[in-house]
């Protein structure tokens, strides 16, 4: 009985612990969403930019599909950290450690054109301030709206940016179609291919047999386009694929 009794209390106060957990969460969560939307400054590209302890929220949106990146002029005289975030501050992409008098800011990551991204700058002491910038490069290919345009031929996908290489083919004839690293590379690719848009895909490989290379075969009609992703899920290196007519 009293062994009940202490599991029914038990119970009781770890229910009443998670009630309030919860309440403290979601309090967080609205104030830090409070104070994205009213408290972010936006920024342009290239300006000078400083960061104290009533400026910390920042917003950029993305003029290209590329690389966007952080900078800082000199070092923190404290620890801090940033983060980047998107979707009115509510998926996180980088958080980046800056440590006391040692590490300048140095955060990329890969932007979509018209996308918001966020940039929150934790830790910093009340007379702390950081110079720093933010640089958008343009990369082709980066994303579903960039694609980089090929025909049948053999090519290099490059993950340098850690991020999927993305590309659009045009069928010049009817047939069968074959996009294969299978040959070519021993890293570990993944490849999903897509209509005329990046909906769901019409087919996908990440291996083929006990290879760790992946090859989808397609008909197409003369006309149609196809969009090739290349995915970093497994690598961020480099390798050779081949997109050919087979029949």
């Amino acid at each position: 009985m009293k062994s009940v009794l202490f599991k029914e209390k038990m119970l009781g106060a770890l229910c009443l612990l998670m009630c309030y957990m919860s309440h403290d969460i979601v309090s967080a969560s609205n104030h830090y969403e409070k104070n994205t939307s009213d408290r972010a400054v936006a920024v342009t590209a290239g300006e000078s930019l400083l960061v104290d302890s009533n400026h910390r929220m920042f917003k950029y949106s993305a003029s290209e599909c590329g690389m966007i990146l952080l900078g800082s002029a000199e070092a923190s005289s404290e620890n801090c950290s940033v983060l980047v975030f998107k979707g009115e501050a509510k998926q996180v992409l980088v958080q980046s450690s800056v440590l006391k008098d040692s590490d300048r800011v140095n955060v990329n990551f890969p932007c979509e054109k018209g996308e918001v991204y966020y940039f929150y700058w934790d830790g910093l002491e009340k007379n702390e301030t950081i110079n720093w910038s933010l640089v958008e490069k343009p990369v082709k290919g980066i994303s579903s709206k960039n694609p980089i345009e090929i025909e049948a031929g053999c090519y290099v996908a490059n993950h340098s940016h850690k991020d999927d290489c993305w590309y659009v083919f045009e069928a010049g004839e009817a047939g069968r179609y074959s996009i294969s690293s299978m040959g070519l590379t021993n890293e570990n690719t993944c490849l999903f291919v897509y209509g005329a848009d990046a909906g769901v895909s019409i087919a996908s490989s990440d291996s083929v047999g006990k290879s760790m290379q992946s090859k989808v075969v397609l008909d197409c009609t003369a006309g149609e386009r196809l969009l090739v992703q290349w995915s970093n899920a497994f690598t961020n290196e480099s390798y050779r694929w081949e997109l050919k007519r087979i029949e």
